[in-house]
Formats: structure tokens, C-alpha cells, sequence
């Protein structure tokens, strides 16, 4: 049925009879007398599982499966086997793949038709999945980086995406290992993008904001820690508590964990008077406290953007992000971190990871610096919640010194011995048996 023959150069071929009676060749190209036996082995196994209607054994599927797709598709031409699923171009998969993830919110779609983009402009649509190696990997890599001109952090996001596509392809049967696997996708802080925007320098902004709702934008980022734009867009006037001065913030980020979809946040004195503002300015039936558009991360983004060349301040990295990350260190200095991370929605330990700064200012309280109003306090946490104070603490009434011990002393009991009295031989544990 099927036998072995070799050529010039120590290539291996084989020689079969399929079905119809025609005699085909399978070149296996250059490799050992030893593989070349064991193919000759598999190859007998398929044809009799062809003339039986049986199975194909474990072992004979296994190395079916890690085939090249050259010989793969001499063996389907002869009949023995079917035509392999990853034959499937990379363009043909990412399309289909996306599509069927209607699962995900629209942000995620967003940041997979990013990656996709990269991948096709790198190895083109119609090169096959399977063919895709992990030196094929590191090179796209090394390409969103050097010629894409990419931070650290995008790249290894989109690493993780492409992990992601192929980590489907496993599981679709199109491939038989990630060429992505070894690829480090992990993000960490980036200290080098961090900035930190001063109450001074975001008053400018807001005064060259070009309307109510679009000041309420903006101070919600900053001295609320809103994301932007997925929390601040789902903001509406009913989720406003004017009488308890707190709000309740959706967000869609957190929204996959158990309890954290929505989260409490007071209305902070510096927020009052942009909510009342906003308020005031809004349309009568209004539902949404902020501009709402099509895509509004397209749109913050220009807005602000605009907004700071207005005011003549140069745009820093990450524009909402340090935003974010300004209140967060606000709000850890001022309060207790379970507290903030509340207020804020995320953990403690996400926010030293990668929000909480060390400000300029820091440095002068350290160094003590005396400013034109007042010298800062030992402690910035006291130093900054002392400032922010809008009327003077009360004053509480003195005590007289030893007042409050001379209390304590004449409910206790006289600590003086009247008789000494000596510990006997036995010592104060009672007397066992074997004594």
C-alpha cells in the first residue's frame, strides 16, 4: 500500500496507491532513515483507518498534527487526510475572531482592532496564522517599538492582545503552539510619563473651558478621580444625592467584580461649585451631567486638548490619566487609604503601583520651608488638611494640668502592702500527689 524510497542528498519520499488506483508521491524532504520509517508508519496507519472507516490512533493524529503545511497538504492531496483549518490567513482570522466577540465592551473592540491593524501592516493579511513563529513575534514587537514608535507599556498591552488572538486559534485547532507565549506582557509604572497638575495650573484650564458642562467635565477628573471619558459620560443629574453632597459614579471598568460596578463619592468642596454650575446651565430634562458623543474619547481628548492652548498651558503625558493620578495622591494624603481607594475605585495597592506621585511641594514641607502665609507642618497630611479648612477649629477649653490623672488615682486601689507575708517552701502551686 504504501513504501519508502529515498533520493539524492538524504531526502525521504513515499510512495502510495490511494482509492482510485493511482500511485502518488509524498516527498518528505531531507531527513533520517529513522523519521522516515516512522512517517512511512503513520502514513500505513491512515490508509488503513481510510479502508476501514476507523479511527485514526492517537499517535498518528499527534504527529498528523505537528506536520509542516507543505506535507500536510501532499498527504490531503493523496487522500489520506482532511484539509487542515489553518490554512486560514491571519487577515481571515482576525476578522472573524473580532466579530464573534460580542461579548466585550465596545472600549475592548477598540483596543483589538488596534492590534489587528498592527499585525496586518506587519505581516499582511494573507500570510497563514500557522505560519506566524515566535522570531516572527519578536520581530513585530521590536517593529511597534522602533518603527511604530510606541511606549513600553502599548507594546506589551498589544503583545497580550495578539497572545490573546493566537491563544483563540489554539483553541479553534488552527495552531498547535503561541508564538507570543514568551513575549512579557506585563505592564508596570512608568515614572518617566508622570505629572502632576497643580491647583494653580488647572484653574487656568477651567477658565478656558467654553462651557458649564465641560468645566463639570474636567473638575471631575481632577478632584474627583473620574475616569475619563467612561465614567464621566455615564454621570446623570439623578445620580447626584444634592442633599447628602454625594454622587454615585458607574463604571464600567470595575463592573466585571462582584459589588464594584457602581462606587459612592462625596461632593468635594472644590466640586460643589461646577455640580451647581452645571445644574443651572443644563436643559430642562436633562439626564446626562456632561457632553455626550459618538466617541467620546475621540472628543475629551480634542476638547481638552484645545482647551490647554487656549490657556497657554503645554499638555502633559497621559492627559487624563495624571489627572486621576493628582487626586489619588491628594486623597491618600488626606485620608485613610481604604477610604480613598474607595472614593477613588481601586485598590490600595493599585494606586502606589501606579497613581500615587511625590509632588515638588513634598520636598519643602520636608526641607521646611517657610511660605509667605505660614510654615508647613512636620506632617504633610496634617500640613494639607490644615489648608484646606475653610473655618477656624474650635477652640477647646483648657484643662488644668494632672486634672485628668488626680480622677483616675482616687478610683484605684492602694498598690501598698499592709503585711509582708513570705512565700513557704512549696512554693504557690498546691501540693501534687507525688509530693
Amino acid at each position: 500500500m504504501a513504501s519508502l524510497g529515498s533520493e539524492p542528498g538524504g531526502r525521504r519520499r513515499i510512495l502510495v496507491v490511494g482509492r482510485d488506483g493511482r500511485r502518488r508521491t509524498i516527498r518528505l524532504g531531507r531527513m533520517t532513515l529513522k523519521a522516515a520509517r516512522t512517517a512511512l508508519a503513520h502514513v500505513q496507519a491512515l490508509q488503513a483507518a481510510r479502508i476501514s472507516g476507523s479511527g485514526v490512533p492517537d499517535a498518528t493524529a499527534a504527529w498528523l498534527g505537528a506536520l509542516p503545511l507543505p506535507i500536510h497538504k501532499r498527504l490531503v492531496k493523496a487522500g489520506l487526510c482532511e484539509a487542515r483549518p489553518d490554512a486560514a490567513t491571519v487577515g481571515e482570522f482576525l476578522a472573524s475572531y473580532i466579530a464573534s466577540r460580542g461579548d466585550v465592551k465596545p472600549a475592548t473592540l477598540a483596543v483589538f482592532g488596534h492590534t489587528r491593524r498592527n499585525l496586518l501592516a506587519f505581516f499582511g493579511g494573507g500570510r497563514t496564522v500557522a505560519s506566524i513563529t515566535p522570531t516572527d513575534a519578536v520581530a513585530f514587537v521590536r517593529w511597534l517599538s522602533e518603527s511604530e514608535g510606541l511606549g513600553k507599556n502599548t507594546v506589551r498591552r498589544r503583545t497580550g492582545i495578539a497572545r490573546q488572538f493566537w491563544r483563540a486559534a489554539i483553541l479553534k485547532g488552527l495552531v498547535l503552539e503561541n508564538p507570543f507565549a514568551d513575549m512579557p506582557v506585563t505592564v508596570s509604572a512608568n515614572t518617566e510619563r508622570q505629572a502632576f497638575i497643580t491647583r494653580e495650573m488647572f484653574a487656568s484650564v477651567l477658565d478656558a473651558c467654553p462651557s458649564a458642562e465641560w468645566r463639570l467635565a474636567f473638575a471631575l477628573c481632577r478632584y474627583a478621580g473620574l475616569r475619563c471619558p467612561s465614567e464621566i459620560v455615564r454621570l446623570r443629574w439623578g445620580d447626584v444625592n444634592w442633599e447628602r453632597r454625594r454622587f454615585v459614579v458607574t463604571s464600567p471598568k470595575t463592573a466585571r467584580y462582584s459589588g464594584k460596578g457602581t462606587r459612592v463619592v462625596p461632593v468635594f468642596a472644590e466640586l460643589e461649585p461646577y455640580f451647581a454650575e452645571g445644574f443651572a446651565a443644563a436643559e430642562p430634562g436633562a439626564l446626562y451631567c456632561c457632553p455626550q458623543f459618538a466617541n467620546p474619547a475621540q472628543m475629551y481628548r480634542k476638547m481638552l486638548l484645545g482647551v490647554l492652548e487656549k490657556a497657554s498651558v503645554k499638555p502633559w503625558a497621559k492627559l487624563f490619566v495624571n489627572l486621576r493620578a493628582t487626586c489619588a495622591t491628594e486623597l491618600f494624603t488626606l485620608y485613610p487609604a481604604h477610604v480613598a481607594a474607595a472614593w477613588m475605585g481601586h485598590s490600595p495597592q493599585m494606586a502606589l503601583r501606579y497613581y500615587l506621585q511625590t509632588p515638588d511641594e513634598y520636598f519643602d514641607l520636608a526641607a521646611g520651608v517657610e511660605t509667605a502665609s505660614e510654615k508647613p507642618a512636620q506632617n504633610p497630611a496634617q500640613y494639607m488638611t490644615a489648608s484646606t479648612r475653610k473655618h477656624p477649629q474650635a477652640k477647646t477649653e483648657e484643662i488644668p494640668k494632672g486634672s485628668i490623672c488626680k480622677g483616675l488615682r482616687q478610683g484605684a486601689i492602694s498598690c501598698e502592702v499592709g503585711k509582708k507575708e513570705l512565700v513557704g517552701s512549696t512554693g504557690l502551686e498546691p501540693v501534687t500527689s507525688c509530693l
